[in-house]
């Protein structure tokens, strides 16, 4: 029951689906002491239980080729392949407070904290984007936490190397130095389906970063402020694309519900609509998610 009610809340409010890949998101790997593998490439769910030696208690990405085979994973920290081996040179990507406090003790604490994204233009590149955690804010201070992102960052992956077991070729390189939301790294498939738009909310803002990935790499980000400015309780949430990359969706009970139109072309928001939440119903946890 504690690994079903664990994948239901995975299903609900940590994945991350990209679309438009063939099989890129059918595998996912998460959970502790040992952990669980969910799978779709039977047109089912699948559900086994797998040995590995990483814990992923809440930041988990993953990521498969175009048939469904997977290839590797990370929970913020570090990198596994598919033999849940550390990938060469995939160690310490988790910095700050996240290497100091999260990383021996179930990895990193945020959801959508990391994301995988394949390369444009190549077939054995990756894009690892992640946060880091740092304690930009005093407490108490009627703050909901001192932790924070301060640092987005990436690793480059080439599953060439090694006889396909893979390789960190470029490490803990800095997207952008600020302060973000808890959570909430999201991607999309560019108009021209084959660059990526990353989409990254700032912190206490309604203020979000777009950042082009094509096949000169990751672009100079851009900063567009638009609807309901977000306050600290910015946790617990979940960003969505709808399949037809119309539409982006931000969520937590705190914040309520945030609706945009997103232009795959050039990445701008607009539109906004925000539904709230009546504070008498307490719920704590819950995701978003948009059917085709």
């Amino acid at each position: 029951m504690k690994n079903l009610t664990t994948i239901f809340f995975v299903l609900v409010c940590i994945s991350t689906s990209i679309f438009g890949q063939g099989k890129r998101d059918f595998q996912w790997i998460f959970g502790e002491d040992g952990g669980v593998k969910v799978e779709f490439n039977t047109g089912n769910i699948d559900v086994t239980e797998i040995d590995k030696e990483m814990e992923i208690s809440s930041t988990s990405a993953s990521i498969c080729d175009t048939m469904g085979n997977l290839l590797f994973y990370t929970n913020g920290c570090y990198i596994s392949n598919f033999n849940h081996d550390l990938i060469e040179n995939g160690d310490s990507i988790g910095l700050g407070y996240l290497e100091s406090s999260f990383c021996e003790s179930g990895g990193g604490p945020l959801g959508q904290g990391a994301i995988i994204l394949p390369a444009p233009g190549s077939e054995n590149l990756y894009y690892v984007v992640y946060y880091d955690i740092e304690a930009p804010y005093e407490f108490p201070t009627g703050l909901y936490f001192p932790l924070a992102p301060e640092r987005l960052l990436f690793s480059v992956v080439d599953m060439n190397l090694n006889g396909g077991a893979g390789k960190v070729i470029s490490k803990n390189q800095v997207i952008i130095q600020d302060t973000f939301a808890r959570s909430g790294i999201h991607a999309v498939r560019h108009s021209n389906n084959i660059d990526w738009w990353l989409l990254v909310p700032k912190s206490h803002s309604n203020c979000y970063f777009k950042i082009l990935l094509n096949q000169s790499g990751l672009q100079t980000p851009e900063l567009q402020c638009i609807g309901t400015e977000w306050d600290d309780a910015d946790a617990q949430c979940q960003v969505v694309f709808s399949p037809n990359r119309q539409k982006y969706v931000r969520f937590n009970y705190d914040n309520g519900l945030n609706v945009f139109d997103f232009d795959s072309s050039n990445g701008l928001l607009s539109n906004p609509i925000h539904i709230s939440f009546n504070q008498d119903d307490a719920f704590n946890f819950a995701g978003v998610a948009i059917s085709s």
